[in-house]
């Protein structure tokens, strides 16, 4: 097999499964742009197993499955830090919330005092 199966780097079709109303089994064609070196990847891999198109399109639609998951799991971990900051911040305020109740609750009990001291 040579190594033109795919011709042009900079858009390559990926079949994906998708459900829509109606047709549970309908294909939708999504167009990418998918990095030189993952085209190379894919090219050697169809060309080792002695493939067709159909198997690169395969294997493009598992490497852009995992790229997605990739995504997916890059947004989780960037949203677990920031609720990670949100928390801290939290506690943060809350301690300083506590202390100004407390330096309140320092200065009504010795005010209180002085009153005694002076109605005494």
């Amino acid at each position: 097999m040579n190594g033109d199966l795919v011709k042009k780097e900079s858009t390559i079709p990926i079949e994906q499964f998708k459900k829509k109303k109606g047709n549970k089994n309908s294909l939708n064609i999504i167009m990418v742009s998918p990095k030189p070196n993952l085209v190379k990847r894919l090219k050697k891999t169809a060309i080792e197993q002695n493939t067709n198109m159909g198997a690169l399109v395969e294997a493009i639609i598992e490497e852009w499955f995992l790229l997605k998951k990739k995504d997916e799991n890059e947004r989780l971990n960037e949203i677990e830090q920031k609720l990670d900051e949100l928390t801290l911040s939290f506690k943060n305020g809350t301690s300083i919330i506590r202390k100004n109740i407390q330096s309140m609750k320092t200065k009504s009990e010795t005010e209180r005092i002085k009153s005694k001291q002076t109605t005494l």
